[in-house]
């Protein structure tokens, strides 16, 4: 006989943007953003990939559409170059702003002035702006200034979200960033979120002197969800889809993933699901998951291994096996690893960093990836 079970939604998302019941608590950031967004303050948003900085940015639109704000969200890491990129904005601050076709139409006259985009309606039923044939110096001024015009229009107030905002640093040919500062800063009913993952290049932008952007802004650096929210989050999924669990559960799966939001959501989707009938996580059954998530992703570690040299994998391997308290830069790092010179190593960290395998904060090196560090510790040794 076949024993009954009350069938359950895995309570835990990750690889998408996470929304309602399924967004864990950052009422601190949601707070802040949204009181700098009601005071038209521009944001530099800056964290490591797979934070969760979009999903923190959603939770805010979220909390905002209920109090007439315009809300624009634009992704530069699809955009490929500047004309891309007037399109894309242009079109989303439009059909944004107005329904009807009509007024659509009448808009797109009395705001571009200089230029006339063509309207070509889209498969799903929307339209993009076309400015392939138009002189692109005037296009850049009209689009610019489009924020400002329609927010002083409609009497709203609007929030642009620009994520990985430093690939505008990407686009050739046109010195893009010195105009959008200049009007940008007279736009008093916008607020701008510049989000980026490299923090470097974004921490550059915003306040070294020579940068366009210098001080346009504030910077949020989102850090990872403090430990005891986020024990309690994977708690209430876990207890109310019938689940037992115990505290030492949840610090480690934490402990491993080094409170990662994508990682920690991801380890629990999968320890949710190799648990479902039994509904009872051990201490071992950690261990038994990160094996199966380890060997299920081998074959795109083994492909980040071969694009390393033979100096840059020896690094890694020594920083996967490190003491906790130990210093990477020290005498004793160094030799008990042979990782040469200082010089050596320094410039090793610095080549792998670039290709965010490992992520440098505070004066800890981490890797960004958990399941990649295990895979390294436990196939290689020194």
């Amino acid at each position: 006989m076949i024993q009954k079970t009350e069938i359950y939604r895995n309570p835990f998302k990750f690889g998408e943007v996470v929304k309602g019941e399924d967004f864990a608590d950052r009422k601190k950031e949601v707070k802040e953003i949204i009181e700098d967004v009601y005071n038209s303050v521009n944001i530099f948003l800056i964290s490591p990939r797979r934070y969760g900085k979009t999903s923190l940015i959603m939770k805010v639109f979220e909390e905002l559409s209920e109090r007439n704000f315009i809300k624009i969200f634009i992704d530069f890491y699809t955009i490929s170059d500047v004309n891309h990129l007037l399109q894309k904005l242009s079109s989303e601050i439009i059909k944004n702003s107005y329904k009807k076709l009509n007024l659509i139409m009448e808009r797109i006259k009395d705001f571009f002035t200089s230029v006339k985009p063509l309207v070509k309606l889209t498969a799903d039923g929307s339209f993009v702006l076309d400015f392939e044939r138009i002189d692109k110096t005037m296009l850049i001024e009209e689009v610019l200034d489009l924020p400002g015009k329609v927010t002083e229009e409609r009497r709203k107030r609007m929030v642009i979200v620009c994520d990985e905002f430093q690939e505008v640093r990407n686009f050739n040919g046109c010195n893009i960033e010195k105009i959008m500062r200049a009007k940008f800063q007279h736009h008093d009913r916008v607020s701008y979120i510049f989000m980026g993952s490299k923090e470097r290049i974004m921490e550059e932008m915003v306040t070294l002197p020579e940068s366009p952007f210098y001080n346009l802004g504030k910077i949020i650096y989102l850090d990872k969800i403090p430990i005891d929210e986020f024990k309690r989050f994977i708690w209430k999924k876990f207890t109310s889809t019938g689940f037992k669990v115990e505290e030492s559960v949840i610090e480690k799966i934490l402990d491993f993933t080094n409170n990662i939001p994508y990682y920690v959501q991801m380890f629990c989707y999968n320890l949710w699901n190799e648990k479902l009938w039994e509904k009872k996580i051990s201490l071992s059954d950690i261990e038994d998951c990160v094996k199966k998530i380890v060997k299920q992703n081998e074959s795109y570690f083994i492909e980040i291994w071969d694009n390393l040299t033979s100096y840059q994998r020896r690094v890694l391997i020594a920083l996967a096996n490190k003491e906790v308290d130990e210093r990477i830069y020290s005498y004793s790092f160094i030799r008990r690893f042979n990782l040469k010179s200082i010089s050596s190593l320094q410039k090793a960290v610095a080549a792998i960093i670039k290709k965010r395998i490992l992520h440098n904060k505070k004066e800890e090196m981490k890797f960004t990836d958990p399941f990649l560090c295990y895979w390294i510790k436990s196939e290689f040794s020194l």
